[in-house]
């Protein structure tokens, strides 16, 4: 149970998700249903009610059937889903006091203080890269662009782009190669994209939860907005934004390649996207310059896609996800014990050289089981930083509001999103 809550207001009958809240809830629905159907006509005819006076009357009572409905319809998804845990979610301030626990890193492992600032940096220092590392990412850096890279507006790949000074948002297919996806993605080109043909930028690949939209990330968040934001006042480098549609419709596609039929998306995110996007844009073609981000569902896919293919992405950000595949009932593309999906496992048997940021609310049910996994199983080179803050369930106004601390720390951790000097 957590620190200063009763037990009422954690796990007993009064908790927000309990029985006596959910429950009763309900039962007001219902009776408030039966009593406007029901009742008050009957009583408004026995009476003999002007008409105006019964028409306001049952105005009302269809508002107030409206509401209760409505409001034990949100109970019931909460005690599904666990968006506020508590009682204090609703009314407290918690949600601002954060705990940060490091893994696996070379500055050591446990406990690093509590809250911090909205453009800080999380505790914990980045690998430093070796000579060699180095020098391979100040040659990707400096490659020559291709002359469809260079000039966007020629690129009938790119339909849709503008000759625009500031960031700008661009739908996009990604044809299948190695894989049998085809799929859509939204393309964010940051702020001076256009006007500087030669130069390179880092790639951000980011995942929606189920049920998501790429515009999530673009409306909700403003991913791409917060980027060119904190690039203008150097807390990181400009990035391409490259966010694919994994979850079409209610296919809960994990991401992964079925152990059989169609539908090979890791494939297709490890080989076709990366394909594609080195031939359409100006990126930095080396790992140290590509990281992903996720939430929900697509947590895992970000830390999914960087644990398995460390030579695609060296840094992974996960807002509220898990570590082990999580099927929709019925949904199953892989058997429960696929040893290619078990996170933890492959961390610890091949220990990839790969930085991993993983933020959920302190009383997120879908995150607890696998993250002690993780945990446990995180040894250098990998690393893993933890934070959580005191209260708060499965929510995206909360991973919503962690977005510019995940950035800060993907700027502190990964070379290629480190600002450099102008």
């Amino acid at each position: 149970m957590r620190p200063g809550l009763t037990l009422a207001e954690s796990t007993g009958p009064l908790a927000l998700t309990g029985p006596v809240v959910v429950g009763g809830v309900t039962a007001l629905a219902a009776l408030a249903f039966v009593l406007g159907i029901w009742w008050v006509p009957r009583v408004l005819r026995a009476r003999g009610t002007g008409r105006v006076r019964a028409v306001l009357v049952q105005a009302v009572t269809l508002i107030l059937c409206t509401a209760l409905v409505m409001v034990a319809t949100g109970v019931w998804l909460n005690r599904a889903f666990v968006f506020y845990g508590s009682w204090s979610d609703l009314f407290d301030s918690g949600s601002t006091q954060m705990s940060t626990h490091l893994y696996g890193s070379a500055a050591g492992q446990g406990t690093v203080g509590g809250a911090i600032g909205a453009d800080a940096d999380p505790a914990g220092t980045a690998v430093p890269l070796t000579a060699a590392e180095q020098r391979a990412l100040t040659a990707a850096r400096t490659a020559p662009a291709t002359a469809l890279q260079a000039d966007p507006l020629r690129d009938p790949a790119l339909a849709g782009v503008t000759d625009a000074r500031g960031g700008q948002d661009v739908w996009v297919t990604i044809p299948a190669s190695a894989s049998d996806v085809t799929q859509q993605a939204i393309v964010h080109l940051p702020a001076g994209y256009m006007q500087h043909p030669d130069h390179r930028y880092p790639v951000l690949l980011a995942f929606t939860g189920i049920p998501g939209s790429p515009e999530t990330w673009e409306q909700a968040f403003d991913l791409g907005g917060r980027l060119d934001d904190l690039a203008s006042r150097d807390k990181i480098a400009s990035a391409i934004v490259v966010i694919p549609i994994v979850y079409p419709g209610a296919d809960d596609t994990e991401c992964v390649d079925p152990s059989h039929g169609p539908g090979r998306y890791e494939t297709w995110l490890s080989r076709d996207l990366p394909a594609w996007i080195h031939e359409h844009l100006r990126t930095i073609e080396d790992p140290f310059a590509w990281a992903t981000i996720g939430y929900s569902a697509g947590g895992w896919c970000a830390s999914m896609l960087s644990v398995r293919h460390p030579d695609l992405a060296r840094a992974s950000i996960s807002l509220g996800g898990y570590f082990v595949v999580d099927y929709a009932k019925g949904q199953q593309r892989t058997a429960p014990d696929d040893p290619r999906y078990d996170l933890p496992a492959l961390v610890a048997h091949e220990r990839p050289p790969v930085v991993m940021y993983f933020f959920s609310g302190g009383e997120d049910r879908l995150t607890e089981p696998t993250l002690g996994e993780m945990s446990q199983a995180v040894q250098p080179p990998t690393a893993l930083t933890v934070r959580r803050t005191r209260y708060g369930g499965h929510m995206l106004t909360l991973w919503v509001a962690q977005l510019p601390i995940s950035l800060g720390w993907l700027a502190g951790h990964e070379a290629g999103f480190t600002p450099t000097p102008r």
